[in-house]
């Protein structure tokens, strides 16, 4: 796993409303160690939050999320 995080701007996050049914996103999660965005693209399906790479559901509270295809080339 990569250290890099992407440069989303605070204004970009979005905490107020779930995306679209099937939407590719990048996500900042929150725990005991903070906020961080987490490495790789994430889907929202079934009123949840899965990695799109690996097809696994996210264990975690998911703080805010941001459009993928907006900010990243190399989208899923």
């Amino acid at each position: 796993m990569t250290n890099i995080q992407p440069d989303i701007l605070e204004i970009a996050w979005i905490d107020t409303r779930a995306p679209v049914e099937g939407q590719i996103v990048h996500v900042r999660v929150r725990d005991t160690r903070g906020f961080y965005v987490l490495p790789f693209p994430v889907e929202f399906r079934d009123d949840d939050w899965w990695n799109a790479r690996t097809g696994e559901e996210l264990d975690c509270f998911i703080a805010g999320w941001a459009p993928w295809d907006d900010l990243v080339e190399d989208a899923p």
